[in-house]
């Protein structure tokens, strides 16, 4: 057998030896990407509202009762463990217990009744539970008046390019102090999409941390946030209908951000183009 030969066989031989190690890497590629485009599904303990060694898994759910809704909240958290949430938490007024300086700069806000506190303690539910989410965990906040009807799955495909999934509704629901204060007194927020509050999900990240510190902060500005009559000098829009608080200062920031909005999920948003089914009832009782 000639050298030229031998060369031959022996490369062919080494590239023959080493395609099951190629075909396993790829393999093992392939899957890594796949693993990441879903979100962890495993659990952890985290120190939260001045506790220590609390459960956490993910997708994560959360909602929020103040001197109401019990069954609600187990609905909303029941529906939510059978179509596809892994853990849900109740929670309420107490979670401020043990943060006496956000108590102390926000006694204004938190002594309304409406909203117990006009809602600030929503953006301060999903910030808290970002901070002790790992980098990839989806939280998914709800509002208690709500059932889920199918599926989260519908809707986590729509997070692949962005990590804060929200929806829309009309416009006219914003005081004009709140465009001020938050630098968008201009028709390019005026006039955009408002959105809904009621469900929001975030895959915790860089960007999703950032825009929900964001939300946070201008929530504790009570010109921004409450009915209060405006302050800043100018009037409201023509259009104005009413004010809506934490949904009001979530929507300018979304346009702000550029971040797209969808359709409702719930049966509200059934008479428009969505490409998911109904994924919440919205029943709105207190009960």
């Amino acid at each position: 057998m000639n050298r030229s030969f031998k060369n031959f066989y022996w490369l062919k031989s080494i590239k023959h030896s080493y395609i099951p190690l190629i075909i396993v890497i790829i393999v093992i590629i392939r899957w890594t990407i796949v693993i990441q485009n879903f979100p962890s599904s495993s659990c952890q303990q985290i120190n939260i509202y001045g506790q220590t060694n609390q459960k956490r898994c993910y997708p994560l759910l959360v909602n929020f009762g103040h001197e109401c809704c019990a069954k609600a909240q187990s609905d909303n958290c029941e529906t939510g463990l059978a179509f596809g949430i892994k853990h849900c938490v109740k929670l309420n007024m107490d979670i401020f217990d043990s943060d006496k300086n956000f108590i102390r700069r926000n006694r204004d806000i938190l002594d309304r009744s409406r909203g117990a506190g006009y809602w600030i303690w929503k953006p301060y539910i999903i910030w808290h539970e970002l901070y002790g989410a790992r980098e990839g965990d989806i939280i998914v906040y709800s509002d208690a008046a709500v059932n889920f009807t199918a599926h989260i799955n519908n809707l986590l495909p729509l997070m692949k390019k962005q990590d804060i999934l929200i929806f829309h509704q009309e416009s006219a629901y914003t005081k004009r102090d709140t465009f001020i204060l938050l630098n968008a007194d201009d028709p390019t927020y005026v006039d955009s999409m408002a959105s809904v509050a009621s469900y929001v999900f975030v895959r915790k990240s860089t960007q999703s941390f950032s825009f929900i510190s964001e939300w946070l902060t201008y929530a504790q500005d009570r010109r921004a946030l409450t009915d209060d009559l405006n302050e800043l000098g100018m009037n409201n829009s023509e259009n104005f209908i009413d004010h809506r608080h934490d949904q009001s200062i979530l929507g300018i920031l979304a346009t702000k951000w550029k971040l797209r909005r969808y359709t409702d999920p719930s049966q509200f948003g059934e008479n428009c183009s969505r490409p998911f089914p109904t994924i919440f009832w919205h029943h709105r009782l207190k009960e």
